[in-house]
This record gives structure tokens, C-alpha cells and sequence, in this order.
């Protein structure tokens, strides 16, 4: 068993002697991840990983494990920070070509590996990425919308309110047909 995490290894060796990591690594570490999170509360949080490389009775090279943590996110609803439990298993297949990668069961998503080469941190962040939801937000109960605060916050908003008062009314002109009685084409 490995707690260290190398920056790159030969993934088909690995597989072969059945290497195990574990371990945890700052959130910081992941540049891409680095654009969705809010940085100012990731500072302190760590993901948690068990990759385990191996081979399944078929003889396909595999890294199976599991990634664990808590991303901080902003909210779509009221644009404050929401913490978002991650947990995502691994299952993916190693394979050199993307023929080999049609050929996998449904079950396999596949890893094209090129340089016979795995960078481990990589794999973890294109898992977490994966995992994140498609609109972040807090529960029901737990924001509002931050319509009401901004209107009643906005420093232009008398200027708003007067100009939409003093516009004339586009509809305006439908009072007057109402008004007109209609001919009688029946003459």
C-alpha cells in the first residue's frame, strides 16, 4: 500500500503488481478546479482519494477507487457559498486506443492512456469535475433569491421607478379603438 501520490506512473505496471493509493491532497492542488470553486473558502480543504489499479478477470487493465470531499460552490440561487459533498467512485478502463474504448461495457468509462503515463492528480481532478453538479445550490429552505435585496439596495433605483412612471403607456392607443363604435358592414 502507497500514501504518496507520484506525478506520473506507468499505469500497465502498476495495474500488473496491483498498486494501491491513498492518501489526501490540498483542494488548491487542481488548477482547472481552481475556476469553479470559491477560492476564498477552499483554502483549508483537502480531497481524499483511494486509486487502485488492477486487473479484472477479462485481463482489461483497470483503476478503480473512490474520491471524497466537500467543494465549496456558489450557490445559482442566492450567489452565496454552498458545500457540496463529493463522493465519486472510479471505474474506469485503461486502454491505448479510442477502438478499444467503443469495444468497453457500459459499466467501464474508458482512460486513454498516450505515453504509457498516468498523472494520478490528473485523474482525480477530471473525476471531481465530473462530479459536480449541474446548477450548485443550497436546499429550499436554506436561500433566497437575492432579487428583493438588490432592488431595495440599488442606488439607481428611484431614477428607474420615476423614468418607467413618465413613459408613455404603449397600450395606450387600445383605449380609444374600445371607445369608437364599430361599422355595420351589413348596409
Amino acid at each position: 500500500m502507497s500514501t504518496g501520490l507520484p506525478e506520473s506512473l506507468d499505469p500497465w505496471r502498476a495495474a500488473r503488481s496491483g498498486l494501491l493509493l491513498t492518501g489526501e491532497v490540498a483542494l488548491n492542488a487542481f488548477a482547472r478546479l481552481s475556476d469553479v470553486i470559491v477560492r476564498s473558502a477552499a483554502c483549508t480543504i483537502v480531497v481524499q482519494y483511494q486509486l487502485q489499479f488492477e486487473r479484472d478477470r477479462q485481463g482489461r487493465f483497470l483503476l478503480t477507487g473512490r474520491i471524497q470531499t466537500q467543494l465549496p460552490l456558489q450557490c445559482q440561487r442566492c450567489f452565496g457559498v454552498v458545500d457540496v459533498a463529493i463522493d465519486a467512485p472510479v471505474q474506469l478502463a485503461l486502454v491505448k486506443t479510442e477502438a478499444a474504448a467503443e469495444a468497453l461495457p457500459a459499466a467501464l468509462e474508458p482512460l486513454l492512456v498516450n505515453d504509457d503515463a498516468v498523472a494520478p492528480l490528473l485523474v482525480i481532478e477530471d473525476e471531481l469535475l465530473l462530479a459536480l453538479p449541474i446548477i450548485a445550490r443550497h436546499h429550499d429552505d436554506e436561500c433566497e433569491p437575492p432579487v428583493a435585496a438588490v432592488i431595495h439596495h440599488s442606488p439607481h433605483i428611484e431614477k428607474i421607478q420615476k423614468s418607467a412612471q413618465s413613459a408613455p403607456n404603449p397600450f395606450a392607443i387600445l383605449r380609444t379603438l374600445k371607445s369608437k363604435p364599430i361599422p355595420d358592414d351589413t348596409e
